[in-house]
């Protein structure tokens, strides 16, 4: 039933040449520095209006990056600067006074003057459990701090010396980040969507009104009478905030993964999903379009963009792009990184999607291996549109093949993906029974794995001290276990040698209600370890053990379609 014009051929199509939508400017990188190594790890980064300086937080600590030249953008000092690496999640400008206000979750609030650009001097610190994300609100002299514990701070900060707690709104959910427009203040929050906050008593915020979009939120940017939010495995959800104390869902562009960032300027919104800096054209506000798409290496965090200077935190990597208006090109997307089949035969589904703002037409696709047998709906997707690729396999034993899809990507002309019977490369636990073990969550009750065979079971490996895991297993709350918890699918958090306690605040402070087993001893992770793609790449990690106990997916990067795929096909569906 698929579409007769997709060729049994990867060959790729003659492409004209055509520009860069998007466009890597250049790049800095830090995976390790004299003495103890150390990483990055960038999870926020903020632009100065300047243009010449991004600070960033992450596993380094605070950091400032002078970015005068985009193709060569350097380090210019992070703080700690002696003794080991530090570490911060947020960061926000409040460039009326040059301060700098960074927030960890485990310590709490540092204020840093930055009047010298190039160097961050530390002011004052403030202890607290749970700060996340910042606005600073320069007429009143108010800064709003998140409490993943669910509150929303106010602290008066017209002393730089003495910042002054001056209230707090407690029944929000999992709060990520705050960003206030005049008198109004938006929250993302993972459980309970976007939230609306009425600040004619900056000291006193109250609750407007709250709207679930389909997706745990993470970040938001603010348009004309619009939000845009970054709502996980939903993708970006656009809302109308015409009138705050009733919002309502406008529309929402699908991502194969995670969008945790965004970012508005110039009549484009950025989205970092871990995998690329999205563009899209948000020229009629409400109905934002495909622009382009730029693969980042590593795990895009968070993106920044002023003045036509985007800025990616991109785990190691702080990386600056920009775009260009008028460059076209179709950019594809598959929905997972690699394929497992069963031996006794078996169909398979991946997602093909057009991310470019050009027809994508998918010339034909092929797999090296007689078995397999591919069809697609359609050949033709505009931007934004996608299409299942349905994969028929006849059945074998030892399977290592490739397929590959021949487009009118430019950029990618044969896209490739691995697939086969599993027991081989980076994944070979593939295919293979998944290693019983029995571990006791933090109310005590015992998970056998063997126990809970006839349904998926999910394992999501994380650390509580891995800065890109609390987004991560945020998402996984959200897209995976929220979906699919009445309807038979384990999915288990496990955590590798630590303290009780600790977990028990983590899990406490991310709002996760599926069950979070604790491995005291260390001896679970080591059978379920994968390879590392990158350096530090080792958390977190997903498993899928299927209905049979075999294993049927693992990847380190959150690909909510991907697994919602193998869940399906694991349900019977």
């Amino acid at each position: 039933g698929g579409d007769p014009t997709f060729a049994d051929s990867c060959v790729p199509p003659d492409s004209p040449a055509v520009g860069k939508p998007v466009a890597w400017l250049g790049d800095f990188q830090q995976t390790e520095g004299d003495g103890d190594a150390w990483f990055m790890e960038l999870v926020d980064v903020e632009l100065h209006s300047s243009g010449e300086r991004v600070y960033g937080a992450g596993q380094g600590g605070v950091m400032v990056f002078d970015v005068s030249n985009p193709a060569a953008p350097d380090l210019a000092h992070m703080w700690p600067d002696t003794g080991p690496p530090g570490r911060a999640y947020r960061v926000e400008l409040n460039e009326d006074d040059a301060v700098l206000y960074a927030t960890n979750r485990d310590e709490g609030l540092d204020v840093f003057d930055i009047s010298d650009p190039d160097r961050l001097a530390p002011v004052v610190e403030m202890t607290g459990d749970g700060w996340e994300g910042m606005a600073f609100v320069s007429a009143t002299d108010r800064l709003y701090v998140t409490s993943l514990k669910g509150a929303l701070l106010v602290f008066d900060v017209s002393d730089g010396d003495d910042p002054i707690q001056v209230g707090e709104m407690t029944g929000l959910g999992n709060p990520w980040d705050v960003h206030v427009d005049g008198s109004v203040a938006y929250i993302a929050d993972n459980t309970l969507g976007v939230v609306a906050v009425d600040l004619s008593d900056p000291d006193a915020p109250a609750v407007l009104d709250s709207l679930a979009v389909g997706g745990g939120v993470q970040d938001l940017a603010l348009g004309d009478g619009v939000l845009y939010a970054a709502a996980g495995g939903a993708g970006v959800v656009v809302v109308d905030a015409t009138t705050p104390s009733a919002l309502s869902v406008v529309t929402a562009l699908e991502s194969g993964d995670a969008v945790q960032s965004v970012a508005l300027d110039g009549g484009f919104l950025y989205a970092a999903n871990r995998a690329d800096l999205v563009a899209l054209d948000v020229s009629d506000p409400r109905a934002p379009t495909p622009h382009g798409t730029l693969a980042t290496p590593e795990f895009a965090m968070h993106v920044a963009a002023r003045d036509g200077l985007v800025a990616v935190g991109d785990w190691t990597r702080l990386i600056l792009a920009e775009v260009d208006p008028g460059a076209t090109a179709p950019d594809i997307e598959l929905s997972a990184h690699e394929v497992y089949v069963r031996e006794e035969g078996d169909v398979a589904t991946v997602e093909i999607r057009n991310t470019g703002n050009l027809d994508l037409v998918l010339t034909g696709g092929r797999v090296d291996d007689p078995a397999f047998s591919l069809s697609v709906g359609q050949t033709t997707l505009a931007p934004g549109e996608a299409t299942d690729l349905t994969i028929d396999f006849a059945g074998g034993a030892d399977i290592d093949a490739a397929l590959c899809v021949a487009s009118t990507d430019p950029d990618l002309p044969q896209a490739t993906l691995p697939i086969g019977t599993g027991g081989r490369g980076a994944l070979e636990q593939l295919g293979r029974p998944a290693t019983d073990f029995a571990l006791q969550d933090l109310e005590g009750d015992t998970w056998r794995l063997s126990d809970h065979l006839g349904s998926p079971v999910v394992l999501v490996f994380f650390g509580t001290w891995c800065p890109q895991c609390a987004s991560h297993v945020s998402n996984v709350e959200t897209t995976l276990w929220q979906a699919y918890a009445d309807q038979g699918v384990q999915v288990w958090g496990l955590t590798n040698r630590e303290p009780e306690h600790v977990v028990d605040n983590y899990v406490e402070n991310m709002g996760l209600t599926f069950p979070v087993l604790v491995d005291l001893s260390g001896t679970v992770f080591p059978a379920y370890q994968q390879d590392m793609p990158f350096p530090t790449g080792a958390y977190p990690q997903d498993w899928i053990v299927g209905a049979d106990g075999t294993i049927v997916y693992a990847h380190n990067e959150f690909e909510p379609d991907a697994m919602v795929e193998v869940i399906e096909r694991e349900l019977g569906r």
